[in-house]
């Protein structure tokens, strides 16, 4: 089954107040704190970064055009609003659920300042994911951005691309297996500056720079 989430998922699903609470959602947020905050601005230090000549977009929307509006426009009301306020001031988290068969779509969304910095997927099944499955997921993603396809079965489903905007997608298989979405914006540099992370983004492209030269 090929897994098309790239596109607008067509099947929408219709959950009642009582499916999920604000427990379960506060457990899906991937950005708690201000250390989840500061491995997300530079995710993957160590991964090879593929570049791409075509900007990203996630449901659609090219990162850079992501906001409130737009996404009320596209995808409708979300399936949840969460604020965490507590550990990262005036952070709201946009929650969005999709389906397409036995695969499942959790989609989140984070602005900070009514700013929008990081979105990611999470993708699952009630059959659980199976390597097959990543590897379509990662297939999908080169094919559509690069001219590059996985070759032979994988070991390692984490991928790293950087578009000509200096947008970044990463993939991080945990438990669940996700696909995020780091813009290039004024506001992500914007939270670099104010959380205090210049050395550490400095620090971590030192270790790249034979993949660096060829980005800039």
């Amino acid at each position: 089954m090929k897994i098309r989430f790239f596109r607008r998922l067509k099947q929408k699903l219709s959950f009642s107040k009582k499916d999920h609470g604000s427990r379960y959602y506060v457990q899906q947020n991937v950005i708690k704190d201000k250390a989840d905050l500061k491995l997300t601005l530079n995710p993957l230090p160590k991964t090879e970064v593929f570049k791409s000549d075509k900007s990203f977009l996630f449901n659609e929307i090219p990162l850079k055009e992501i906001t409130h509006k737009a996404l009320k426009a596209k995808l409708g009301s979300p399936a949840y609003v969460l604020w965490n306020d507590d550990q990262i001031p005036k952070h709201r988290i946009y929650f969005y659920r999709e389906r397409v068969g036995s695969y499942k779509f959790l989609m989140q969304y984070h602005f900070i300042e009514k700013r929008f910095v990081f979105a990611c997927n999470r993708i699952s099944s009630h059959n659980g994911l199976t390597n097959n499955d990543r590897e379509e997921i990662i297939r999908q993603l080169l094919l559509k951005y690069t001219d590059r396809d996985i070759k032979g079965p994988q070991d390692d489903f984490e991928v790293k691309m950087m578009d000509g905007e200096g947008n970044i997608i990463f993939t991080y298989d945990s438990v669940y297996f996700f696909v995020n979405y780091l813009p290039n914006n004024e506001n992500t540099q914007h939270l670099i500056r104010e959380f205090g992370l210049e050395t550490d983004i400095k620090e971590s492209l030192a270790n790249h720079r034979e993949s660096l030269k060829d980005l800039i």
